[in-house]
């Protein structure tokens, strides 16, 4: 099965409450799949005062930046994150309770899920496709 993967040009960072830590561990890692870096103070140029959360998919980063006044756009898209199974991923939010809504383009391959991540920014789960499909 295809790991996930960051759908992006460049490291993606979003902003999210301290409380938000282990639901954002949680959907990121546990079920989305990415690879975490875990939660540090400063490193990679961040201010050595400022708590991150850092999760990886190839050379690509999610840096997540906990502050207590968050900057969220819970409108646009920030991020694009690719599953393996799109059913299974579906089932674990939902038994979670977390809302989601389904997207279907023109073609079958073209589905994704739009939702707010437990930090209150939007996001896309898609299905990976094998190339030759």
């Amino acid at each position: 099965m295809q790991t996930s993967q960051i759908v992006a040009v460049d490291h993606v960072v979003m902003e999210g409450g301290p409380a938000c830590e282990p639901n954002l561990v949680w959907l990121y890692h546990d079920v989305i799949g990415l690879s975490s870096l875990g939660a540090g103070v400063g490193g990679f140029a961040a201010p050595p005062d400022e708590v991150w959360l850092r999760f990886r998919s190839g050379n690509l980063e999610l840096r997540y930046r906990l502050v207590p006044r968050p900057r969220l756009d819970p409108v646009g898209c920030r991020l694009v994150v690719e599953v393996g199974s799109l059913p299974q991923t579906m089932e674990v939010l939902e038994e979670r309770g977390l809302a989601f809504e389904q997207i279907r383009g023109l073609n079958f391959t073209d589905r994704r899920l739009s939702m707010l991540d437990p930090g209150g920014n939007r996001i896309e789960i898609k299905q990976h496709w094998p190339g030759a499909f």
